[in-house]
């Protein structure tokens, strides 16, 4: 990190200013369709690491053992890429106090 700081770069002077990603419009129409019906702010949550990882068992946590911690100030939405029918159960379920979707 200290790169930027060698070169005196500022946000003035990053000499590339387009964004770098772009969504998918169709796509992201759809989401913004979806999300913009929740009245309570959205946190996003991702439970899981990679399985692969040397140190999974610190990092990732199973789904059901976090549920009652969620608040219901918030509307919660599933960041998992490929949640098991196990995680799905709940998520579906749809309890009225916690929306998780995904």
């Amino acid at each position: 990190m200290s790169l930027p700081h060698a070169f005196g770069t500022t946000i003035n002077n990053i000499p590339f200013n387009e964004p770098y990603l772009t969504p998918h419009q169709t796509r992201a129409k759809h989401w913004q369709n979806i999300l913009r019906k929740k009245n309570k702010p959205l946190v996003g949550l991702a439970w899981r690491g990679n399985p692969d990882h040397v140190n999974d068992q610190r990092r990732s946590a199973k789904l059901d053992e976090i549920l009652g911690f969620l608040s219901e100030d918030f509307d919660w939405v599933s960041l998992e890429k490929f949640p098991t029918d196990e995680e799905l159960r709940p998520i579906k379920k749809n309890e009225p106090h916690k929306t998780i979707w995904g």
